[in-house]
């Protein structure tokens, strides 16, 4: 091919360039335009979705409502504080919110600089034959003669890194005072989750709660409680048979409920239009030979013979009066070769019938079950017993401080024998299935899990490379007839350049989420949070490598091929000019990401299953319920990575195209006013799934790998640079780089190195701020002590009393930090009374109380004298009454984590106070005044939570209550009534079927443990 062939060409994929900002721009712009109106327009109608966190949390957890106006809404959302997000709902949603915030401090001085000294540089005065538009714009526009021009990159590049790694180490340094904050914060530090230590891989010799006791009674406050966990066999399916036939039973008859009612609402029309039942609809013929020839039911039969009342057999059952047992609901079974039913397999079962038969046998096999797990927990020794225990335990001590010592401390003399050590561990968080793994399979595993996700890796180039030629498809069709993408249609080329590309791949990289959270579940991690943490660390792994370098090398190879083909030995110097023009596709996925913020502030997908659940009000009571009540959860495994990618993006080319920075600015600044929105009045992030910021760390290590690629980037264009008589010509300046990159890594080994070891574990040093810990003096260089007022976690109240009284030690007093997120309390020694000194010795139980192991020696706490009746300042009193109702917002959490309720990964239900959401705030569709539902049933106390709180819900969870809607016809009754003969829990209570046929509900579900909102 000629030259001019190669100057037209480039010609044309350079206009294209500009043509895909210009389409890709119009399109964003008018979608997330409309988006906004939207969600302006309809937020206030649809509170359940916009707003649930206004009225669905606890009173101490709950939102402030939003404005009713229309436009200040949007400087309400702009303008509110970010601490309240803290306050609300965690530190992981918090220090998310600071990761935004810290990328807009990043980039706005860096759009401002790039602009004004890059953008002029890039573009005036110089020109490289063929850029045109936005090409113009980037390092690749300095043609030979202005080759000295490259020293201004150099400069913005040594500027620009050690900014980054100002802001770095200031974001980790209030990072570590945020997390030590949240560890020793009261609502955190007495609960049991602060003070346990799962320990996997342990040998058999310890395998026995007195030896396990005495190995961690040297730990401070020595062993509360230790639950081992055992080998449950057949007990584990027990319960879960009956967990789904429970969920069966209660769809079915509702359905068949259902089933009745259209069939009385049938006979009603059909009469009153002919006078008469047709034959199909004639009630004196539903399954006539049951009704009048006397032939048993088959639910009479099973009836009698679950309940023992052989009686009942012959008896009439109202649904058999009622609904045929043709439309009675079915289902198929599963072939035993499959765990899933597969179509034109497997015995179709009435599914009423099914399952209260499943549910019956199961509850008998789980209650002898338990009982012989009892007694071997009982019986000394570990020889011949049915459920024996496996190689993991959870170790409940006295002081938090233990229980990070025990993380961190080595526990065994053998390779690998005690090595799993996970700390902040709550029941809700644990993943069963991973707790019988011996190391040495766990390691085949991890390696496995890896190896499979580097295939993933390498598998899922091939479609992103194809995304990334979709970028440059100019530059392809001068090599190949692509039909009608080739014509001059420059809108048709336009949109395909510019905005199917980037919505190609965020929709390519919605299905690997999934796949890889599975392999993280199979790698062995035992718990949940963790399964998030390490789903980060792969899907990052995939969206760097396939969404940025894979599609950057794809755009630029593609648009070098006319070059590289006549002239081969000029691969390197081409590749370096034309890299540059791979920022193209990131310009338009920054602005597709940017107008993405704004569908988030919408949720299309869930306004419409909302709207769609709402007109039909199907589904059980319960699943009304959870539709209405419930509020959305994170997945920071898969949120995090979307966000570092765009900071990685930013990054990379904050030097090279400087368009990039600006637009960088535009969508994070969206991001952080839409997500600290979300994490305000819509997600809720449980407690048991706050991991006090761990993903933090990592998010900051995607940072680094973004300067990498910047630094390597530069300097590999550096030395590739030629003059106008094809000499190097930027020698000093590449070298200048190399010297920036072993700082880089300098500095990322320093942060690591220094911080690594605060990430996980409380420090000694603050060891005295945990709850049922004397005050201590002489802490004054503690982060959270010293004279930083940022950091100085009293307030103005007790700073000014402790000045007064020469910083004396007070009995009682209350600490919190500037903002008022955490508070803290030196305790009474009313408060301290559980680790008065050791009396006995801990016999071998199971879940015996071990306050008595290991309490004595120089760490134990010396409890204290009563304080007297001195009479308080008003300020003393604050304190004292604040700490009086943090305590009891502690316990009433406690309480609220029940153990009866079976653990899922559905979205957060907190209890509602049904009587307490006034008509305002609820959704404007739901007229239902409720009433006050709290429920007595089912609550625990703390020592009842205590006993049981690590046990597998296989080993404690009672029977799910069946939930029915009352109906006119006393179906649902008399199914209750069945139910309850076989010891079935059942229920109408609060639930009815009204004139429409929709299901209302007036309270939570009669298993639903209410809680306190105090």
């Amino acid at each position: 091919m000629s030259n001019s062939t190669d100057n037209e060409a480039f010609n044309q994929a350079v206009s294209a360039t500009t043509e895909s900002f210009v389409s890709s721009l119009v399109v964003n712009l008018a979608v997330a335009g409309g988006e906004l109106l939207a969600w302006v327009l309809i937020r206030r109608q649809f509170k359940a979705i916009y707003e649930p966190r206004t009225y669905l949390p606890p009173k101490a957890k709950r939102a402030p409502q939003l404005t009713k106006n229309l436009v200040l809404v949007l400087w309400e959302l702009i303008n509110s504080d970010p601490e309240l997000v803290l306050r609300k709902n965690g530190v992981d949603a918090y220090v998310f919110i600071r990761f935004l915030r810290m990328m807009l401090k990043i980039f706005i001085p860096t759009w401002l600089l790039t602009w004004a000294i890059l953008l002029p540089i890039d573009a005036v005065g110089t020109q490289v034959e063929g850029k045109t538009g936005l090409d113009q714009l980037t390092y690749g526009n300095i043609d030979p003669r202005h080759q000295s021009r490259l020293w201004a990159h150099l400069v913005m590049a040594y500027i620009f890194t050690f900014y980054m790694y100002f802001n770095i180490q200031r974001e980790m340094r209030k990072w570590v005072a945020i997390r030590q904050r949240y560890l020793v914060s009261p609502e955190h530090s007495r609960l049991a989750q602060a003070n346990t230590v799962l320990i996997t891989g342990i040998d058999k010799h310890y395998l026995d709660e007195a030896r396990l006791a005495q190995l961690f009674s040297h730990l401070p406050g020595g062993v509360k409680r230790i639950w081992l966990n055992r080998n449950l066999k057949e007990m584990v399916q027990y319960h879960n048979t009956r967990v789904k036939a429970t969920g069966k039973l209660e769809n079915a008859q509702v359905a068949l409920i259902k089933r009745a009612r259209d069939l009385k609402v049938k006979r009603e029309k059909a009469v009153a239009k002919g006078g008469k039942y047709p034959s199909n609809l004639d009630p004196a013929k539903v399954n006539i030979d049951i009704v009048q020839k006397g032939i048993h039911s088959p639910s009479s039969q099973l009836l009698a013979e679950l309940g023992g009342d052989h009686r009942r057999a012959s008896e009439l059952l109202e649904a058999d009066r009622l609904v045929p047992r043709s439309s009675r609901p079915k289902h198929k079974l599963p072939p035993k070769w499959f765990p899933i039913a597969l179509p034109f397999t497997g015995t179709q079962v009435d599914t009423i019938d099914w399952a209260r038969e499943q549910i019956v046998k199961t509850g008998i096999a789980l209650e002898k079950a338990r009982t012989q797990l009892q007694e071997d927990i009982d019986k000394p020794g570990t020889e011949g017993e049915t459920y024996p225990p496996l190689n993991s335990a959870f170790i409940y001590f006295h002081q938090q401080i233990a229980a990070h010592m025990a993380n961190q401390i080595l526990l065994h003399d053998q390779p690998y024998r005690m090595a799993g050590h996970y700390t902040e561990v709550a029941p809700e968080d644990v993943v069963w299935s991973n707790l019988n793994l011996n190391p040495y399979e766990r390691k085949v595993r991890l390696v496995a899990s890896y190896a499979i996700t580097l295939g993933l890796v390498i598998l899922w180039t091939f479609p992103t490379g194809f995304i990334g030629g979709l970028s440059n498809l100019s530059g392809l069709c001068e090599q190949y007839d692509l039909g009608p993408f080739c014509g001059n249609n420059r809108v048709l080329n336009g949109v395909v350049q510019g905005v199917l590309p980037p919505i190609l791949l965020a929709l390519l990289n919605l299905l690997l989420p999934i796949v890889l959270r599975g392999l993280a579940h199979f790698e062995g991690i035992p718990r949940k949070t963790g399964i998030e943490l390490s789903l980060m660390t792969r899907y990052a792994i995939f969206l760097i490598f396939n969404s940025f370098l894979i599609v950057t090398l794809s755009s630029g190879l593609f648009a070098s091929i006319p070059a590289i083909a006549n002239n081969p030995a000029s691969v390197a110097t081409i590749l370096a000019q034309n890299m540059p023009r791979a920022s193209t596709f990131f310009i338009t996925y920054v602005m597709t990401q940017a107008a993405g913020s704004i569908g988030n502030l919408l949720q299309p997908v869930t306004l419409v299953i909302y709207l769609i659940k709402l007109i039909l009000q199907g589904g059980t009571p319960r699943s009304v319920y959870n539709k209405k009540y419930s509020m959305q959860t994170p997945a920071w495994g898969q949120t995090f990575p979307s966000v570092t990618l765009l900071s990685v993006i930013g990054i990379s080319y904050a030097i090279i195209s400087p368009i990039v920075s600006g637009l960088a600015v535009a969508a994070f600044f969206l991001a952080y006013v839409v997500y600290k929105y979300l994490y305000t009045w819509v997600i809720d992030q449980p407690p048991f799934s706050d991991t006090g910021g761990s993903f933090f760390p990592k998010a900051i290590t995607h940072l680094l790998v973004g300067m990498y690629i910047q630094e390597v980037a530069l300097c590999a264009l550096f030395f590739l640079a030629r003059n106008a008589s094809g000499r190097v010509s930027a020698i000093p300046q590449g070298i200048l780089m190399i010297i920036l990159i072993v700082t880089t890594a300098a500095f990322h080994y320093i942060i690591h190195d220094s911080y690594g070891p605060l990430e996980k574990s409380l420090p000694l040093s603050l060891a005295y701020l945990s709850h049922g810990m004397p005050a201590e003096e002489g802490h004054e260089g503690s982060i959270l002590e010293g004279s930083d007022a940022e950091f100085d976690p009293r307030p103005t109240a007790v700073k000014r009393q402790s000045q007064l009284h020469g910083d004396e030690d007070t009995e009682e007093t209350m600490e919190t930090d500037d903002d008022g997120a955490f508070e803290r309390y030196s305790d009474t020694s009313e408060d301290r009374q559980h680790l008065r000194s050791p009396s006995l010795p801990v016999e071998k139980e199971k879940q015996v109380e071990m306050a008595d192991l290991g309490k004595s020696g120089p760490l134990a706490p010396r409890a204290e004298a009563p304080p007297q009746n001195i009479p308080l300042t008003s300020e003393e009193r604050e304190a004292q009454q604040a700490q009086q109702d943090a305590a009891r917002d502690v316990d009433s959490h406690e309480m609220a984590v029940r153990p009866s309720t079976p653990v899922t990964d559905a979205p957060a239900v907190h209890p509602v106070d049904f009587a307490a959401i006034d008509t305002e705030a609820n959704e404007a569709d739901d007229p239902v005044q409720h009433s006050a539902a709290k429920q007595s049933a089912g609550e625990r106390s703390r020592e009842d939570f205590d006993a049981d709180a690590f046990a597998h819900p296989a080993t404690k969870e009672p029977q799910r209550i069946i939930w029915l809607p009352k109906d006119e016809l006393g179906l649902a009754a008399a199914e209750v009534k069945d139910n309850l003969s076989i010891g079935i829990a059942s229920t109408t209570k609060d639930a009815v079927f009204n004139d429409e046929g929709k299901v209302e509900i007036y309270g939570p579900p009669p298993d639903q443990f209410e809680g306190t909102d105090e």
